[in-house]
Formats: structure tokens, C-alpha cells, sequence
């Protein structure tokens, strides 16, 4: 008997969630090094209060939906880029 054929990597929709995790992965990493290229190019000074605003990882969570849901519907309605 081949039990190779329960394996989650064999699992399409599995894999579809792997793949779309790494990329929502990959947006954060894209997000943050954009960030650091444009923050000294428009050289705002916020206020101190600001700096409270992003405790939980809002900017995170928004860039990592961003790719999660990007590269699902691009592979789940099979979109060529």
C-alpha cells in the first residue's frame, strides 16, 4: 500500500495555503524594506504619540493579508501574471 498519497504536500488546496502564506510572508519582508527606502526620502517627524500606534502589528497583519489573499485569488481563479 502507497501512504505517499495522504501526504499534505499532495493535498492541492494544502499546498494553495503553504504558497499564499509565503507570499503574505514575503509582502511583510517587501513592506518593510519599502518602508526604509521611502521613510528618509519624505523625512517626516511624527508625534511622540504616534509611535503607539503600531503595537499590534497592524502594518504587519495589513501586509501579510495583502499577499495571503493576492496570491490565493490569483492561483484560486488560475490569473496569469
Amino acid at each position: 500500500m502507497d501512504f505517499t498519497q495522504f501526504t499534505m504536500d499532495s493535498n492541492p488546496t494544502y499546498m494553495l495555503l503553504k504558497r499564499s502564506i509565503f507570499m503574505g510572508l514575503c509582502a511583510i519582508i517587501a513592506g518593510y524594506l519599502a518602508s526604509m527606502i521611502v521613510k528618509p526620502i519624505f523625512k517626516v517627524d511624527l508625534p511622540e504619540v504616534c509611535k503607539q500606534w503600531n503595537k499590534k502589528y497592524l502594518m504587519e497583519a495589513s501586509l501579510f493579508m495583502t499577499g495571503f489573499i493576492l496570491y490565493f485569488a490569483l492561483k484560486y481563479f488560475n490569473i496569469r501574471y
